[in-house]
């Protein structure tokens, strides 16, 4: 399976949060060699996916384009660090424009290793659940199919319960309500066993009268 790998990082004074990782895979569509391409933009920390788009075309322009999901996260100049950018090293992300873009905005570009996908865990684990999900179709008929199909995906994806966060889901962990969740948790699974305790204490006096 083909793939374009970029990673997009952009850290925060006050929390961690706002990390995020951007990549570029390819959609198969009805028509053997052409493609679409899904440019999606996740938050590590939370696992969100903050926005995506997909396109028949993958250059500089559509990856300046994702970024207006950064837009949504009301975020501003006093609470954002200078991000830095890891991509691989294909023509779009050595494309001037888009060296430029980067330059205008602050950002550092650096490029990952070669053939080391381990430089990109997080959105690689998220196309993994793309493309690993029951429903996925094997070729889109157009990009209007696609829109449609990722677009309840992703609502679905962004409030599932993920493992790795513990089991709450992105949009709770994004929020922050999911410290007040796992915390109720905690206590009822601490209230559970003190109960399970004197259930148990109680059988056993009642075995040994």
């Amino acid at each position: 399976m083909k793939r374009v790998c970029a990673l997009l990082r952009i850290s925060v004074h006050r929390v961690r949060r706002w990390q995020r990782r951007w990549d570029i895979t390819y959609c198969h569509t009805n028509v053997k060699g052409i493609f679409l391409y899904l440019y999606t933009l996740l938050n590590e920390y939370s696992r969100k996916v903050i926005s995506w788009r997909i396109s028949w075309r993958m250059t500089h322009k559509e990856g300046m384009e994702l970024q207006e999901g950064l837009e949504n996260e009301g975020l501003d100049d006093i609470d954002v660090r200078l991000p830095d950018l890891i991509n691989d090293r294909g023509t779009q992300m050595n494309a001037k424009a888009f060296m430029k873009m980067c330059k205008d905005l602050g950002i550092a570009q650096k490029f990952a290793r070669p053939r080391n996908p381990n430089d990109n865990p997080f959105i690689e684990s998220l196309f993994l659940i793309v493309k690993g999900y029951a429903r996925y179709p094997d070729a889109f008929v157009d990009d209007i199919e696609a829109i449609a199909y990722f677009s309840v995906f992703f609502d679905f994806y962004n409030n599932r319960y993920h493992g790795r966060i513990g089991f709450v889901t992105p949009n709770q962990r994004h929020t922050g309500v999911d410290k007040k969740i796992i915390e109720k948790r905690k206590s009822g699974m601490i209230n559970a066993r003190k109960q399970r305790i004197e259930i148990n204490r109680e059988k056993s006096v009642l075995q040994n009268v």
